[in-house]
């Protein structure tokens, strides 16, 4: 999560912080979904933070791939 977390923060931190407004909102939203699956016990909270925060790989909710 750690490596997420940074790139959030230097997205944060500049100048195109509001032109990258869909990463961040996403990367936020998976952190909160781990924080949950955590909180709540869940054996799924590993293979969640696993497959979602481990790749670099965000799905663009709301977009799809037309390449």
């Amino acid at each position: 999560m750690a490596p997420l977390a940074q790139a959030l923060e230097r997205t944060l931190k500049s100048p195109d912080a509001e032109r990258r407004a869909r990463f961040l909102c996403e990367g936020l939203a998976r952190i909160a979904a781990l924080a949950a699956l955590a909180e709540a016990g869940s054996a799924f909270a590993p293979h969640y933070g696993e497959t979602r925060l481990g790749a670099g790989h965000f799905a663009q909710f709301g977009t799809a791939d037309l390449g």
